[in-house]
Order: structure tokens, then C-alpha cells, then sequence
């Protein structure tokens, strides 16, 4: 996950890959799963401000209202 542009590395070149997809009509991600970084099924904005967190050391963001982690899985 993370590395869109297929290059072996997650780094700057693949927010720039991601970014292009999203916003000018680029190539997709290779394999499109890549660029689904919160795993939601869908590559969108919120994929890329996720990789830029990681890319820069930020970790993932935090996601407001998302309520209780529980630990009951069914």
C-alpha cells in the first residue's frame, strides 16, 4: 500500500502519482489497491493526505467522530 507509481519505494513521487490520478486525469494506480491506503475500498483525496501523514512521519491522521475502537469482533 502506498507505493502508486510502482517504483519499489513509498516516497514523494507517488503523493505526486496519487495526486495526478485524482485531480488531472492520470494513470491509476498499479495495482489500483496501492493508492487505497485508509482500505476503504475507494481511492480518493483522503487516500493521499493519509500517504503524505505517513511519507512525513506524521502516522496516520486522526480521524474526528470516529467513535470507540472495541474489541468485541462477531
Amino acid at each position: 500500500v502506498g507505493d502508486v507509481n510502482g517504483d519499489g519505494q513509498v516516497d514523494y513521487t507517488d503523493l505526486i502519482y496519487l495526486a495526478n490520478f485524482l485531480f488531472a486525469g492520470g494513470p491509476p494506480p498499479q495495482p489500483m489497491a496501492s493508492g487505497d491506503v485508509n482500505g476503504d475500498g475507494e481511492v480518493t483525496y483522503t487516500d493521499l493526505v493519509m500517504l503524505a501523514h505517513i511519507i512525513y512521519g506524521k502516522g496516520m491522521p486522526v480521524i474526528p467522530h470516529s467513535g470507540k475502537v472495541r474489541n468485541n469482533v462477531r
